[in-house]
């Protein structure tokens, strides 16, 4: 993958030079002189955690990294500094889905690109054979500033400074910024608007006559905001992370739907023998969720799966010593049981049911694209259904304690 500008310039480099240069020698922005295709491998991705995703998603474009450097930059950004595991989880409120950007170090969305970019940069230096000191200039509204200041604080061989609006930033912010530690991070506030600032450092990196002045004292100009392609590169990220968990929740609405279906269809609870109706109620559940997940696209059929397990055949269904099995780990299911399955049971049930299902699929998808040879038969078995059951419904009962 090359980098071109904007303005036309014929000049093409490589992703580590760009990440270096920050802004093309003619003005211009650098951007990929191609977009990757990508379409034809969303199924393959799709189950990838964040830094997982990140990773197959960079080195379409920063392609003269090595997988070892790319994936220690990945895994030291996105490390314990945020504060949840799924580092950009989407979240639903209601009817709607929300993107949650703010579980980074600063609580800014800026975290989730100048949490790497400096780690870029650094790796960048060290693959090109740069002595000089790298000196980041950035301007801020807020939340650039504080981020870029922490992200790139006590890095080796690069200074940061950030310039800010004295009176177009919050007060926290500022403090922020006043208060940051790192012997290699500088604040300047200025007279003036965001666009004063941001205008001011792009005359500096136009001016040659003071790059040259730098550039004998050992210093090369660099940049931490948008015209950084090391700033764009990891924002995509998120947007087809949470395109992914879009895809993850359309299993969770089915769950509840067959949930609530279950819960009404033991309104007046019914006996452990005569469970046909929920027998088939969860079968159809089944075939929903391994169709959810698009399970034909992986060397097997969801009926081939159901037929070969326990699902469509109530010869083979376990669901009777599986019920009383599963119903002791629920407060109270023993006891119920010997009344009759009730709506409170059936629902949970259902719930821990589709839950199995749901990881077992994406653990067989998992071993497909890792280029297994396996039988889904081998991956979908009672005694895994069974232990991911328990599992959800002891999860369950620790949150109904709390």
């Amino acid at each position: 993958m090359y980098f071109i500008s904007t303005r036309g310039k014929k000049e093409k480099i490589k992703g580590s030079q760009t990440i270096i240069n920050g802004i093309c020698s003619d003005g211009g922005l650098y951007v990929p002189e191609s977009f990757p295709d990508v379409s034809d491998k969303l199924d393959n991705l799709v189950n990838l955690s964040y830094k997982d995703l990140c990773f197959e998603i960079l080195k379409l474009y920063l392609d003269d990294f090595t997988e070892e450097e790319l994936k220690n930059c990945i895994n030291k950004a996105y490390d314990d500094k945020f504060d949840c595991k799924e580092i950009a989880p989407t979240v639903k409120v209601k009817d709607k889905y929300f993107l949650e950007l703010y579980h980074g170090p600063t609580c800014a969305f800026k975290d989730m690109a100048l949490t790497l970019m400096p780690l870029l940069l650094e790796t960048s230096l060290k693959k090109n054979n740069i002595k000089e000191d790298i000196l980041i200039l950035t301007a801020t509204s807020g939340d650039t500033g504080k981020a870029a200041l922490e992200g790139f604080k006590n890095l080796n061989q690069i200074k940061i400074i950030v310039f800010f609006p004295e009176d177009g930033v919050s007060s926290i912010q500022k403090l922020q910024m006043q208060s940051q530690e790192g012997d290699n991070t500088y604040v300047v506030s200025i007279n003036g608007n965001f666009d004063d600032a941001q205008s001011a450092v792009k005359t500096i990196f136009n001016d040659e006559e003071f790059k040259e002045i730098l550039k004998n004292n050992n210093y090369i100009l660099s940049s931490a905001n948008s015209i950084n392609i090391s700033r764009l590169l990891p924002q995509i990220v998120y947007y087809f992370y949470s395109y992914f968990d879009l895809v993850k929740n359309k299993v969770n609405n089915i769950l509840e739907e067959y949930a609530d279906k279950a819960s009404e269809i033991a309104k007046l609870p019914i006996s452990i023998h005569e469970t046909n109706n929920l027998m088939d109620l969860e079968e159809e559940m089944c075939l929903k969720i391994l169709n959810a997940w698009e399970i034909n696209k992986f060397k097997t059929d969801a009926e081939y799966i159901l037929k070969g397990s326990i699902l469509l055949n109530k010869d083979k269904f376990i669901y009777k010593t599986l019920i009383g099995k599963i119903m002791r780990l629920i407060p109270g299911g023993v006891t119920i049981l010997s009344i009759g399955i009730n709506s409170s049971l059936a629902r949970r049930f259902t719930l821990a049911l589709g839950y199995s299902m749901s990881q077992l699929s994406t653990t067989y998808i998992n071993l497909v694209i890792e280029n297994k040879d396996i039988d889904p038969l081998n991956i979908f078995t009672k005694e895994a259904i069974e232990d991911l059951m328990e599992s959800y419904l002891i999860e369950y009962n620790k949150t109904v304690t709390n």
